[in-house]
C-alpha cells in the first residue's frame, strides 16, 4: 500500500506514439517470447496506472530509448 505522499517511478522502454522505430520493439519481442511481455505506449501506461488508482504525472527520456514514468496516487 502506498502512502498518500508516495510517488512511483517506472523505468521502461515506452513505444513512440507515432510508430517510429524504437529499440523497445526488439526488446518487447524478446520479452514476449520469454515471459509473455507486452508492448505499451504512454497512454497504455496511463490507463494501467489509473486502474491502480494512480495518475501519470510525466515522463522523462533516458538513454537507449528508455523512459522514466512518474506517477502518484490519484
Amino acid at each position: 500500500m502506498m502512502s498518500e505522499a508516495a510517488e512511483l517511478l517506472v523505468v521502461e522502454r515506452v513505444l513512440p506514439d507515432d510508430g517510429s522505430a524504437s529499440l523497445g520493439t526488439a526488446w518487447d519481442l524478446h520479452m514476449m517470447c520469454n515471459i509473455g511481455g507486452r508492448e505499451r505506449r504512454a497512454d497504455h501506461y496511463a490507463r494501467l496506472f489509473a486502474d491502480a488508482g494512480l495518475t501519470l504525472l510525466g515522463r522523462s527520456p533516458l538513454a537507449l530509448d528508455g523512459t522514466v514514468l512518474h506517477a502518484r496516487r490519484a
